[in-house]
């Protein structure tokens, strides 16, 4: 298992901008709020991303299973 202990990096980057890659192949950006054991995390201020356009969809909750990537933006 993953242990979400004290050495969990994913804490460094709360209140950072943060680029996600998920399974179906979108990509979000936003800042990071908060996350927990399972990695689901919430994400302010963010936007869905595509070749052609940028397109804002706020707050939003990620479930960990959807995520391929996470890393500072």
């Amino acid at each position: 298992m993953l242990g979400v202990g004290t050495n969990f990096k994913l804490k460094l980057y709360l209140s950072e901008k943060v680029y996600i890659q998920l399974v179906s192949n979108q990509k979000i950006t936003g800042i990071l709020r908060g996350f927990d054991q399972f990695l689901n995390i919430v994400i302010d201020e963010g936007y869905v991303i595509n070749k052609t356009e940028k397109k804002f969809i706020g707050t939003v909750l990620i479930r960990g299973e959807m995520i391929i990537s996470l890393g500072k933006f």
